[in-house]
């Protein structure tokens, strides 16, 4: 049976990065995934984009300024979109390059460790490169869907057309980046889920009546194991006072209860080693993919707006007022469409690194649910207040490049911003 790891579940993600000389790792020919070198691809797919990107700009402004000459309010929305979101691209794919090629190995083979400190099962590999593989194709299939319609809108447009090239390649630019940074969160995710749940279910040893209880109030999960050491029994508990008094060896009194909770304070430890190392390795992440998450946040903060203006404009233009074909319908809905693919491309970003950090803050939680228990084993508690410190200081939350925390908080800011400019744009031209 074919290996199966963190390459495999990225590999459809890493396949499509191709195209723009991102490349999360190398895929080696003989079937073994390998570290990645400098390829030629990634050296010079993202200069040739990068230069195919510059000189289609530049050609959009010459043909502007030379056939059309005179501006409309419309080709002023043009003008200062277009240099936005093409630039932004530019910087995001150089930058993007370059902090992958130094950083993106460390984290996958931090990430083999760690999957294997947790066990993941060949099951879970294959669910989450499913999930991968249905949400970049549907993102994928209404990117396309949203270039073949402006083809067809502005068939009969030379300039519109080559505005909307322009545009359409940064786009993907950003679309790449946004695809590999949620994924790698959404990863990140699962892994702490299945941390809460080594947590969540100790196996309890001693059969009371508060075992119901801790069940109810969600400290413990009863049915899911058999065998837990957790507790000390009442037994136990004398043994551990005579120890205390007489200085009594362990082996003469409690010989299993103590070696089986010496082994729940070893998983303990290891469970603090595997939250450290999801820690670290999602600071690893927000570093490499911090600054063009800010990019893509700008662009998506000029594109929305500006997209919408750009239909109430056609709307309010008394061409087409008076003639509403099909096509001038299309001109009208398109931009709104795009601005809605902007703006989910933001919400997910936000929500994934929002459920990430939640996930992250449960930890700390469960911690001290575990420590309500008044029959905990004196050094298992120690251990867990341990963790629950680490839990506490080391909490997971992703930035845009430390300017602003990614979460839902700010997206409501970024709607209010952009419903607060597009009512002084609209303000404006009712005026002029």
């Amino acid at each position: 049976m074919e290996k199966v790891d963190i390459h495999t579940v990225i590999k459809p993600i890493n396949s499509i990065s191709k195209l723009g000389g991102l490349e999360l790792f190398e895929e080696k020919h003989n079937g073994n995934k390998g570290l990645k070198n400098k390829s030629i691809l990634r050296k010079f797919c993202p200069l040739f984009i990068s230069m195919f990107i510059i000189i289609t700009m530049i050609t959009n402004y010459v043909l502007h300024y030379t056939i059309v000459k005179k501006t409309t309010q419309l080709d002023d929305i043009h003008l200062f979109q277009m240099p936005i979101t093409t630039v932004s691209a530019v910087i995001s794919l150089f930058v993007s390059n370059i902090k992958l090629a130094n950083g993106m190995d460390d984290i996958l083979n931090r990430m083999i460790l760690l999957d294997d400190l947790l066990r993941i099962s060949h099951d879970i590999y294959f669910k989450d490169m499913k999930f991968i593989k249905r949400q970049m194709n549907w993102l994928m299939i209404l990117y396309i869907i949203l270039i073949i319609f402006e083809i067809i809108t502005f068939k009969n447009e030379f300039m519109s057309l080559v505005y909307c090239i322009t545009l359409d390649i940064p786009i993907f630019v950003h679309y790449l980046i946004f695809i590999q940074f949620i994924n790698l969160i959404y990863l990140i995710q699962g892994r702490l889920k299945q941390l809460n749940e080594y947590i969540l279910s100790p196996n309890i040893t001693n059969i009371n009546s508060r075992r119901l209880l801790y069940s109810h109030l969600g400290i413990i999960n009863s049915t899911a194991t058999n065998h837990n050491y957790l507790l000390c029994d009442e037994t136990e508990s004398q043994s551990l006072g005579k120890i205390n008094k007489y200085n009594v060896k362990f082996s003469e009194i409690v010989p299993t209860h103590f070696e089986n909770s010496i082994k729940q304070k070893l998983h303990f430890q290891m469970l603090r080693v595997i939250q450290e190392g999801l820690c670290e390795i999602s600071h690893s992440i927000n570093d490499i993919y911090g600054f063009q998450i800010l990019l893509i946040t700008i662009t998506v903060c000029t594109e929305i707006p500006s997209n919408l203006y750009y239909s109430i404009l056609r709307m309010s233009s008394e061409y087409y007022k008076s003639t509403m074909k099909i096509v001038q319908i299309m001109k009208i809905i398109l931009p709104i469409i795009w601005a809605l693919f902007y703006f989910m491309i933001l919400f997910l970003i936000t929500c994934t690194c929002k459920f990430t950090s939640d996930e992250s803050n449960r930890t700390a939680v469960l911690l001290q649910k575990l420590l309500l228990i008044p029959e905990l084993h004196p050094g298992i508690r120690s251990e867990i207040k341990l963790f629950l410190g680490q839990a506490s200081n080391r909490r997971i939350k992703f930035t845009a490049w430390d300017i602003f925390t990614m979460n839902l908080k700010f997206l409501g800011s970024v709607v209010g911003a952009i419903i607060t400019l597009l009512v002084i744009l609209v303000q404006f031209h009712k005026i002029v």
